[in-house]
């Protein structure tokens, strides 16, 4: 079993004091998510403090961003960390990507593909991903 955690993501002078603690304290992984702040920035600063924890998205939100600049973000983490680095992407409920981020909807899941396809062909950060991308479904029915 692995063992994860949260990292700061409204304090980034304390993100990456908090993801080095978690390493030492043996965590496998220090996780972002995209609640109400950017989910890339603070795992950047988690990279630069730490050596060996797994680093990752939590959940990162797909529809609002471009597929090029999601590729590119995660490029520069899994470089920056020396391959340690896990893109989780989710889509988000309707009411968030039409209210909040002001997204068109429509169908999550052919969006969803394509957004990870199109990740997959962005340059460098695209062959990267292509080797290394596996897509996993989690339907969540009321």
């Amino acid at each position: 079993m692995k063992v994860e955690t949260g990292i700061p993501m409204d304090n980034w002078h304390e993100t990456g004091s908090t993801a080095a603690t978690a390493e030492a304290l043996g965590f496998d992984g220090a996780l972002s998510f995209e609640i109400a702040n950017d989910p890339f920035i603070p795992l950047a600063l988690a990279a630069m403090a730490t050596e060996t924890i797994r680093l990752g998205t939590s959940i990162a939100l797909c529809f609002p961003r471009s597929p090029m600049t999601m590729a590119t973000s995660a490029w520069d983490l899994h470089l920056q960390s020396k391959g340690r680095f896990t893109l989780g992407l989710g889509t988000q409920v309707k009411g968030h990507n039409v209210r909040r981020f002001s997204v068109p909807w429509s169908p999550p899941q052919p969006r969803y593909v394509s957004t990870c396809n199109l990740s997959m062909l962005s340059g460098d950060a695209g062959r990267w991903a292509k080797n290394l991308i596996t897509m996993e479904s989690t339907i969540v029915l009321p």
